[in-house]
């Protein structure tokens, strides 16, 4: 879609999107990126792995996937983004809980959750066929990919142990390093959008297409789980089995049974962590402990707050916010350190950082209007997510941005290369709906 009345017809933030975007297309260092993604797909088009690959169909288990099948079809149901994040928080805080939380409490998560779902609805009202850079998304996600695993192998080399196995090698990684290894997650949903997007024009077979994504969503987790991050494990799966449900892939049934498996494969690595270091836990003690923790921070934190009278605005001024950039980019102003640790400072604990849900780190940064403005914003980024997921890279974000909120609920919002695929969805929405190339 293009804007009528030209280029200077549209808002400011508009204008600049689109001449950055324009920008990126006419750049050499874009133009070799998508030459060394046309390599690497021909590379791969022609390799023994490709061909392999191509055996991964017949493995396909039919008679059990049509048992999912048949009790997805008497499990048909389909939530927005807003209830399915409202009905996971509420469920997180309910587990959470033991002895109930402050009304103050309460108040804030229905204000953030009122203030998502209208950003949401707005924003997801506009479907926008047409996705800049979509055609070279698989491409992009090829060198992505690459990059990916290359700054994966360059931190466990740093780290001198794989921490999944050695947790305490995870003080170890570097931290740039580790974020260029998050976006595993991301290139391999590129990758896993342009299968289902085959599915969808009919060149590739229901069971071939599951298969792929399987695999390929088996691969990816295997690699971003080595760095021994619970949340990028769960993000790798989520974002998957989202990005298969939107393509009608799988069912209900099978997200409830991925769901609980995840669940436990959450609980095995924190159990292992403890036993690592001496301590002793069942998968479902860690689960449980680990959201009781998480909720009774969230829970003091506010209690805190309104004794002190700062529930309104906060305690922090927006320094927590800019924390999240300056403890990776030296040259912006605000505390060298992150907001979880900033939580942990206000408890008296120092060397480690604590998770407060979603919104503990927003409301002791800027109380109830940070929560409404930060409701505003994660809503709109979905739902600019959902306005362009007709398209494979749209499919892809949406997946993951979704993916993140649902992990968010325990751990928050708060590292730097998450909050960039956020500003990417709204981004790439404004400059798709309201091009210019003049």
């Amino acid at each position: 879609m293009r804007a009528s009345g030209g280029c200077f017809s549209q808002p400011l933030t508009v204008r600049v999107l689109c001449f950055l975007s324009t920008s990126l297309e006419r750049s050499r260092s874009f133009r070799a990126l998508l030459a060394l993604g046309a390599w690497l797909e021909a590379s791969f088009r022609a390799s023994a792995l490709r061909r392999a690959a191509g055996g991964i169909a017949s493995l396909y288990p039919g008679r059990l996937w049509g048992w999912f099948d048949r009790a997805s079809g008497r499990l048909e149901f389909t939530l927005s983004p807003p209830a399915v994040v409202g009905i996971a928080y509420v469920a997180f805080l309910a587990a959470g809980s033991a002895s109930g939380l402050s009304p103050a409490s309460y108040l804030l998560v229905a204000a953030y959750l009122l203030a998502f779902g209208a950003a949401y609805r707005i924003c997801s009202g506009v479907r926008i066929r047409e996705v800049v850079f979509d055609a070279e998304s698989l491409r992009l996600g090829g060198v992505l990919m690459l990059a990916s695993v290359l700054a994966l192998c360059a931190d466990l080399y740093r780290a001198g142990a794989v921490p999944l196995i050695e947790p305490a090698a995870r003080m170890k990684l570097s931290v740039p390093l580790t974020y260029a290894s998050t976006f595993l997650v991301p290139a391999g949903l590129l990758l896993g959008a342009r299968v289902c997007e085959g599915y969808r024009r009919g060149t590739l077979g229901r069971g071939e297409a599951r298969m792929y994504l399987l695999a390929l969503g088996a691969c990816t987790v295997f690699l971003i789980t080595l760095l021994g991050f619970r949340t990028q494990t769960a993000v790798g799966v989520l974002s998957f089995l989202i990005l298969m449900r939107i393509y009608r892939l799988v069912g209900n049934a099978e997200i409830l049974a991925a769901l609980l498996a995840l669940l436990g494969a959450v609980g095995a690595i924190g159990a292992y962590r403890l036993a690592s270091g001496g301590g002793e836990a069942g998968l479902w003690e860690v689960v449980g402990g680990r959201a009781q923790l998480t909720v009774a921070v969230y829970d003091q934190l506010v209690r805190q707050l309104q004794e002190a009278g700062g529930l309104l605005t906060g305690y922090y001024g927006g320094r927590l916010a800019l924390s999240t950039f300056s403890s990776f980019l030296g040259f912006v102003p605000g505390p060298g350190l992150g907001a979880r640790t900033a939580v942990a400072m206000e408890f008296g604990v120092t060397g480690i950082s604590m998770t407060s849900t979603l919104l503990g780190t927003v409301v002791l940064d800027l109380g109830l209007v940070g929560v409404v403005l930060f409701g505003l914003a994660t809503g709109a980024a979905v739902g600019s997510g959902k306005a362009i997921s007709s398209s494979p890279l749209g499919a892809a974000l949406y997946s993951i941005l979704l993916a993140y909120m649902l992990t968010g609920i325990e751990t928050g919002l708060v590292d730097f290369s998450v909050l960039l695929l956020f500003a990417a969805a709204p981004a790439l929405a404004l400059c798709s709906a309201w091009r210019c190339r003049g």
